[in-house]
Protein backbone atom coordinates (compact mmCIF):
# COMPACT_ATOMS: atom_id res chain seq x y z
CA UNK A 1 0.00 0.00 0.00
CA UNK A 2 1.59 3.26 -1.16
CA UNK A 3 0.56 6.86 -0.64
CA UNK A 4 1.52 8.87 -3.74
CA UNK A 5 1.80 12.61 -3.30
CA UNK A 6 2.08 14.58 -6.52
CA UNK A 7 3.98 17.75 -5.72
CA UNK A 8 6.69 19.85 -7.22
CA UNK A 9 9.76 18.16 -5.79
CA UNK A 10 11.70 21.36 -6.39
CA UNK A 11 9.75 23.18 -3.68
CA UNK A 12 9.90 20.70 -0.79
CA UNK A 13 12.44 18.39 0.70
CA UNK A 14 10.97 15.14 2.00
CA UNK A 15 11.42 14.35 5.68
CA UNK A 16 13.65 11.47 6.70
CA UNK A 17 11.25 8.55 6.99
CA UNK A 18 11.60 4.83 6.28
CA UNK A 19 9.62 3.87 3.20
CA UNK A 20 9.49 7.41 1.77
CA UNK A 21 10.90 7.87 -1.71
CA UNK A 22 11.19 10.97 -3.83
CA UNK A 23 10.90 11.01 -7.60
CA UNK A 24 10.22 13.60 -10.28
CA UNK A 25 6.50 12.93 -9.84
CA UNK A 26 6.53 13.58 -6.08
CA UNK A 27 6.75 11.49 -2.93
CA UNK A 28 5.72 7.90 -2.36
CA UNK A 29 5.28 6.46 1.12
CA UNK A 30 4.95 2.76 1.89
CA UNK A 31 1.96 2.91 4.24
CA UNK A 32 2.23 -0.73 5.27
CA UNK A 33 5.14 0.27 7.52
CA UNK A 34 2.94 2.65 9.51
CA UNK A 35 -0.54 1.18 9.10
CA UNK A 36 -0.79 -0.28 12.63
CA UNK A 37 0.58 2.88 14.27
CA UNK A 38 -1.77 5.14 12.28
CA UNK A 39 -4.80 2.98 13.11
CA UNK A 40 -3.94 2.92 16.83
CA UNK A 41 -3.23 6.64 17.14
CA UNK A 42 -5.74 8.13 14.70
CA UNK A 43 -8.48 5.52 14.53
CA UNK A 44 -8.24 5.48 10.73
CA UNK A 45 -7.78 2.16 8.93
CA UNK A 46 -6.09 3.27 5.73
CA UNK A 47 -7.16 1.76 2.43
CA UNK A 48 -5.25 1.38 -0.84
CA UNK A 49 -6.45 4.82 -1.92
CA UNK A 50 -7.11 6.99 1.14
CA UNK A 51 -9.76 9.63 0.57
CA UNK A 52 -8.97 13.31 1.10
CA UNK A 53 -11.06 13.12 4.28
CA UNK A 54 -9.01 10.17 5.61
CA UNK A 55 -5.77 12.01 4.81
CA UNK A 56 -6.98 15.12 6.65
CA UNK A 57 -8.16 13.08 9.65
CA UNK A 58 -4.81 11.30 9.94
CA UNK A 59 -2.91 14.57 9.55
CA UNK A 60 -5.04 16.37 12.16
CA UNK A 61 -4.85 13.59 14.71
CA UNK A 62 -1.10 13.09 14.31
CA UNK A 63 -0.56 16.82 14.73
CA UNK A 64 -2.89 16.79 17.76
CA UNK A 65 -0.83 13.99 19.25
CA UNK A 66 2.35 16.00 18.70
CA UNK A 67 0.76 19.07 20.27
CA UNK A 68 -0.38 17.10 23.33
CA UNK A 69 3.04 15.52 23.72
CA UNK A 70 4.78 18.88 23.40
CA UNK A 71 2.60 20.52 26.07
CA UNK A 72 1.85 17.70 28.50
CA UNK A 73 4.32 14.93 27.68
CA UNK A 74 1.33 12.65 27.14
CA UNK A 75 -0.48 11.51 24.05
CA UNK A 76 -1.94 8.41 22.47
CA UNK A 77 1.42 7.52 20.99
CA UNK A 78 3.53 7.94 24.14
CA UNK A 79 4.67 4.28 24.03
CA UNK A 80 6.50 4.19 20.70
CA UNK A 81 8.43 1.01 21.56
CA UNK A 82 5.52 -1.13 20.42
CA UNK A 83 5.89 0.02 16.80
CA UNK A 84 8.78 -1.31 14.72
CA UNK A 85 9.06 1.66 12.36
CA UNK A 86 8.55 4.44 14.91
CA UNK A 87 12.03 4.98 16.31
CA UNK A 88 11.34 8.29 18.05
CA UNK A 89 8.94 11.17 18.27
CA UNK A 90 10.81 12.70 15.32
CA UNK A 91 9.36 9.88 13.20
CA UNK A 92 5.84 10.89 14.30
CA UNK A 93 6.60 14.49 13.29
CA UNK A 94 7.92 13.36 9.90
CA UNK A 95 4.85 11.21 9.32
CA UNK A 96 2.58 14.14 10.21
CA UNK A 97 4.51 16.31 7.75
CA UNK A 98 3.97 13.78 4.95
CA UNK A 99 0.24 13.72 5.62
CA UNK A 100 0.11 17.54 5.74
CA UNK A 101 1.76 17.69 2.30
CA UNK A 102 -0.65 14.99 1.05
CA UNK A 103 -3.63 17.04 2.23
CA UNK A 104 -2.22 20.18 0.62
CA UNK A 105 -1.65 18.34 -2.66
CA UNK A 106 -5.28 17.12 -2.64
CA UNK A 107 -6.73 20.63 -2.61
CA UNK A 108 -8.70 21.31 -5.82
CA UNK A 109 -6.23 23.91 -7.11
CA UNK A 110 -3.41 21.40 -6.79
CA UNK A 111 -5.12 18.33 -8.25
CA UNK A 112 -3.78 17.00 -11.49
CA UNK A 113 -5.61 14.87 -13.99
CA UNK A 114 -4.46 11.27 -13.94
Amino acid sequence: MTLSIHISTNTREPPTLAGLKQSEAGWQLDLTLYRHFIADVTGVELTERPSPRELKTVQSRLEGCIESYTHDGECKCHDLTQYDQIASFATVRALAQVFRVAVESERPANRRAT
